[in-house]
């Protein structure tokens, strides 16, 4: 026991000055998020992007032509492929990615094979193409923010994005793809006819043999076709314009399609005062020149080879009846 009288030696006294100051708390590192914890590689993203695309495209291929064989209605289609995009980059969009950029590198992987072929084979046709992977960029693009906005918690802007693309894809059909498509399906060529079989409304065939030594141009159409009967006045012109050659041939083929029979034509045709020489499609034509939509014209030369064709309407009257006139009169000097 220690006496409390006892004096203190300099000793037993540690100086304030020795006292170890006291170190901050240590705390653990802060472990990278895994957005920081991958490497950033745009380069190889971007190819990989390309490559969906492109696969997307390819596995779209088949049943995007069958999805044509049973609905004859552009607007409907694109709507479908444009969906499929949407999806496929909401599914591709990724933490840390720059979801511009993507949305670019899935639209490029689909749209560069036929921005080559239009620059190979018409280059006029090269910005329509351009104008509509562009188009399929921003709805890809809308496609990767909805995902991240959609992983982030961030609803109402998720569900900006998809109305964004809804509201794109809407006014872009509207107000600019039907004035695009017309340019891009816009063909002309020199290659054989198939081989096809008509029957005019009192019952005659007209096949490919017997239209040979004629320029012969088909109308494929349908009663229920609004673009159809929009651009009627302007082919109604160039009927006129020919209807006394008799080295010209004009005939309005109907097609049959989504149940448009023989007596709705004819009623069509009778309640309209059509003036065209129309003939029905019972052998399918329409599928032997592999025709996707409609209204579309084919010009035959006087070898039954085709020359031109033309897919879709939209208001530019004149430059339809400038095509149609200038391809017919060419022929004719041959």
């Amino acid at each position: 026991m220690s006496n409390i009288d006892e004096p203190v030696t300099p000793e037993a006294v540690t100086p304030v000055d020795a006292i170890p100051e006291a170190t901050p708390q240590q705390t653990a590192p802060e472990l990278p998020t895994a957005a920081e914890a991958k490497p950033k590689r745009p380069g190889i993203d971007f190819a990989f992007d390309l490559l969906i695309g492109f696969t997307v495209l390819v596995l779209l291929a088949l049943p995007g032509a069958l999805l044509a064989h049973f609905i004859h209605n552009t607007g409907i289609l694109l709507a479908v492929f444009g969906m499929v995009f949407f999806f496929a980059s909401a599914l591709r969009a990724r933490s840390g990615g720059d979801p511009v950029l993507q949305g670019f590198g899935l639209a490029l992987g689909a749209g560069l094979p036929f921005l080559l072929a239009a620059a190979i084979s018409s280059r006029t046709a090269l910005p329509q193409v351009a104008a509509l992977v562009l188009l399929l960029a921003f709805l890809c693009i809308c496609g990767a923010f909805a995902r991240l906005f959609y992983n982030a918690q961030k609803l109402p802007l998720a569900a900006t994005a998809v109305a964004g693309a809804a509201i794109i894809g809407f006014c872009s059909w509207t107000y600019g793809i039907q004035h695009l498509i017309p340019g891009l399906a816009f063909k002309k060529m020199d290659q054989p006819s198939p081989a096809f079989t008509l029957t005019r409304l009192d019952g005659t065939p007209v096949s490919l043999d017997s239209l040979k030594g004629k320029v012969v141009v088909l109308d494929f159409w349908a009663t229920w076709c609004e673009p159809c009967q929009a651009e009627m006045p302007t082919l109604l012109t160039v009927y006129n314009q020919f209807q006394k050659d008799p080295n010209v041939v004009y005939i309005a083929v109907a097609t049959g399609w989504d149940d448009d029979t023989d007596d709705k034509v004819r009623a069509f045709i009778t309640k309209k005062h059509f003036p065209f020489p129309v003939a029905f499609d019972p052998a399918h034509a329409a599928q032997n020149f592999k025709i996707a939509t409609i209204p579309t014209q084919i010009i035959l030369d006087r070898n039954g080879h085709i020359r031109m064709i033309n897919t879709g309407y939209n208001d530019d009257d004149d430059a339809l009846k400038t095509r149609l006139t200038t391809t017919i009169q060419g022929l004719l000097r041959q």
